[in-house]
């Protein structure tokens, strides 16, 4: 796998070593909020096809960590 620093320059963004902590920060951010979509989908899956409202809600507590 490649380093968020990796990609970046792939990418063609600067990396000078003072932008690189706030690249690593962005990239934490992006994560999290794909993690987020990803299990809001699930609560969804859950709730229309499955009808399972009380697992949605955990998921959607999990997603809030």
């Amino acid at each position: 796998m490649k380093t968020v620093i990796e990609m970046a320059k792939a990418a063609g963004l600067f990396t000078h070593k003072e932008v690189q902590p706030e690249l690593e920060r962005f990239a934490e951010l992006v994560r999290a909020d794909e993690r987020n979509a990803t299990l809001e989908e699930i609560a969804k899956w859950l709730e229309d096809e499955k009808d399972a409202p009380y697992w949605a809600e955990l998921v959607r507590a999990r997603s809030k960590k």
